[in-house]
């Protein structure tokens, strides 16, 4: 049996999230210096973790034939991870603003991230399932459309409130790093440029992603049926959440510089008398950079956390200075 036209129209936003996410992943598993390096990346990864699961399981039933099991199966493990998607971009938007604003976090916010990171969205994947809620909604089982209050409550509203949750956050950071005037705001928006530009994306990715879902519900819900247009853009966002996300929280310059060097091993960068072949393990030569021109530019940030996973030697173009400034700007602590 041939699958569901919607398996098709919502295949390559489903197999760019996958392997965005999975890149990710993969990041976070090989490099012991980037799993070292800041506390927001573990939360990147179950972010990742989250958005690769609720892609695949979306998509993945459409080529299998339909059971009231499989609908189940479903509509626990779209429940569960669509709002784990959503968990963990909140706690990530409470973390960075209490590191940044208050340059302060409770010491028990690690374990505190995760009972709530998957405490949350398990309790509310149970929940509906224990009340017999899980359904046809549409072309996909979820919480079915006879419910249409429990739709609100257990899935669109929530992604509100998280969302609120991350715009009162980023907002506020983004208001502070701006300058309003002040000079210490004003030097901090200075070194954190990269991240400014980040914020901006945080704020977007959510109501571009699931706007489309909200509509679905309420032409569902006046109209008596779904507009099937209208779950086209709402399956095709909803399932690009997760190569927005890896865009905008994990393709950082340091995994660039990570990947880079994995590749190539070295990196050729201009020099004083031309191109130079230079590694970056803790010393790079370079005109302009600390250390001055064209003399030892002693990286510390990424000379002792880096070395590590450094360990190749041919050599590709990559701008380093450029690269490492850029690491520097988006560092999200």
């Amino acid at each position: 049996m041939a699958p569901s036209p919607m398996f098709w129209y919502m295949t390559p936003s489903v197999v760019l999230s996958m392997i965005g996410t999975a890149f990710i992943i993969t990041s976070y598993v090989k490099f012991k210096s980037y799993r070292q390096k800041s506390p927001f990346h573990s939360i990147i990864v179950c972010m990742a973790i989250c958005d690769w699961f609720m892609a695949f399981v979306w998509w993945f039933p459409f080529l299998l034939p339909f059971s009231p099991l499989l609908c189940q199966a479903q509509g626990y493990a779209i429940q569960f991870f669509a709002i784990g998607g959503q968990t963990w971009p909140s706690i990530f938007a409470v973390r960075l603003f209490l590191t940044n604003i208050f340059e302060h976090e409770p010491r028990a916010f690690p374990i505190v991230s995760h009972v709530i990171g998957w405490g949350a969205p398990l309790f509310l994947s149970l929940l509906p399932g224990l009340m017999g809620l899980y359904g046809n909604a549409g072309d996909w089982c979820w919480i079915g459309d006879r419910y249409p209050a429990a739709q609100v409550f257990m899935g669109d509203g929530l992604v509100v409130v998280m969302f609120m949750i991350e715009f009162f956050a980023f907002s506020s950071l983004l208001y502070f790093l701006r300058g309003s005037g002040a000079g210490a705001f004003s030097q901090l928006h200075a070194q954190k440029r990269g991240m400014v530009r980040r914020l901006s994306l945080f704020l977007v990715i959510p109501p571009l992603c699931w706007s489309w879902a909200l509509a679905d519900r309420l032409m569902g819900y006046y109209n008596g049926e779904h507009v099937y247009w209208v779950q086209i853009l709402h399956s095709t966002f909803a399932t690009s959440q997760g190569v927005l996300n890896a865009l905008a929280y994990g393709w950082d310059a340091e995994l660039r510089i990570l990947w880079a060097d994995w590749i190539g091993g070295a990196v050729t960068s201009p020099g004083p008398s031309g191109p130079e072949t230079v590694r970056l393990l803790g010393s790079v030569h370079y005109a302009g950079m600390p250390g001055g021109a064209g003399g030892g530019a002693n990286i510390q940030h990424y000379g002792s956390t880096l070395a590590p996973d450094l360990e190749h030697s041919r050599p590709i173009n990559v701008d380093v200075k450029r690269m490492y400034e850029e690491s520097e700007s988006d560092a999200y602590v």
